[in-house]
């Protein structure tokens, strides 16, 4: 995957560990991108920790994007990385 180096990922969906979502996060973060990962549950923070990035190059973020407040959290949450979005991954 090239062109990706150093450019912010939000991969959406991303909370089981052998789920399109987290292979997408993986295949990203291994390609150089800094990557920000969500999902519902609080099982996300397991899959930021397994990522193989470093600390400062990626997010881990719980929020339902069906909800106005989630959304507003994970932005803010982003957005004090010092990341500004430039690809999106949506999955289900």
């Amino acid at each position: 995957m090239s062109g990706v180096q150093g450019r912010v990922a939000l991969v959406t969906g991303a909370g089981s560990h052998n789920g399109i979502g987290f292979a997408c996060a993986k295949a990203l973060a291994a390609a150089g991108a800094r990557v920000a990962i969500t999902s519902t549950t609080k099982r996300i923070n397991d899959r930021g920790d397994e990522l193989a990035c470093k600390a400062g190059d990626k997010l881990a973020v719980i929020a339902d994007l069906t909800k106005a407040a989630d959304v507003k959290r994970l932005i803010d949450a982003w957005r004090r990385s010092g990341g500004a979005c430039r690809m999106a991954v949506r999955t289900r």
